[in-house]
């Protein structure tokens, strides 16, 4: 269930006399914001049938008015965040060791990668054609950590008894979970006063603010097996066994990531804003 605020008044506010020209985006095309375009203020927004907006790495808020805007069916802005790197299945194991020795430890496995915040995504527009718009601003899942290598064989035996296996490598933490972006649309009609609706999956507008996924923390490695034994045998001809080494232990389970925060949206139908001429 999604959550937020929808809110119908009859506020006023202005709006400049001239935008920055037309942000068109074709039917089925994608469209991808710049960092120097995270604050516009349009004569027309148009997104055209499965039209999507998506965007540049690093951009963390957009805000966008528009004098008169258009959304076909299928239209779709992805500000989701990027997910974390995902480490889990990069093992480094341990190298086997010399004789009589203790094997060597498992190498720790990498933590998984933080992934990002939802876009925050501020709207204000007059809607002359509306089908549908769907917004995520779902945060990114974090990585799952890589689990831990496997400890090295102890060494063989030789005049001594077998080395003990290394310990087994302690599996990387995941990544945190991306907050959810917050929405916040303002909208009026142009030469009508229906509302649009508002759903999780349906008509009208669409709206996803889902917190982020904790990242698994990965496996512990397994522990390394004891080196193998060997008979001796001595002056007087006498033959003596020389135990093998025990297992090393298993290594710890990676601890997961912490979990995302909801955003939050609101949608707010207002009266048509004033024009100021300039």
């Amino acid at each position: 269930m999604i959550k937020g605020t929808l809110l119908a008044g009859v506020f006023l506010f202005s709006l400049p006399a001239m935008g920055q020209g037309i942000l068109h985006v074709k039917a089925n095309e994608t469209l991808t914001i710049s960092r120097t375009q995270q604050q516009l203020s349009l004569d027309e927004l148009i997104l055209e049938k499965g039209a999507t907006i998506n965007f540049e790495n690093g951009v963390q808020n957009w805000k966008v008015s528009a004098q008169k805007a258009s959304f076909d069916e299928g239209s779709y802005i992805n500000g989701k965040g990027i997910n974390g790197e995902d480490n889990a299945g990069k093992v480094t194991h341990a190298d086997l060791t010399s004789r009589c020795k203790q094997g060597n430890n498992g190498i720790a496995g990498l933590a998984g990668g933080d992934s990002n915040n939802g876009i925050n995504i501020e709207m204000k527009f007059g809607i002359a054609a509306f089908k549908s718009l769907r917004i995520d601003t779902s945060g990114g899942q974090g990585g799952s950590g890589g689990d831990g290598g496997k400890g090295g064989l102890g060494g063989k035996a030789d005049d001594c008894h077998g080395g003990d296996g290394g310990n087994g490598g302690v599996g990387g933490d995941g990544g945190k979970g991306g907050n959810g972006g917050s929405v916040s649309i303002t909208y009026w009609t142009l030469g009508g006063s229906e509302y649009i609706p508002t759903s999780n999956y349906g008509p009208g507008i669409q709206i996803v603010t889902l917190p982020g996924n904790a990242g698994f923390g990965g496996e512990g490695g397994l522990p390394g097996e004891g080196g193998r034994g060997t008979f001796e045998k001595r002056g007087s001809g006498k033959k003596v066994y020389r135990n093998e080494g025990e297992p090393g232990a298993q290594g710890g389970r990676g601890k997961p990531g912490s979990q995302g925060k909801p955003g939050q949206f609101l949608i707010q139908p207002v009266l048509a804003p004033v024009i100021n001429a300039q």
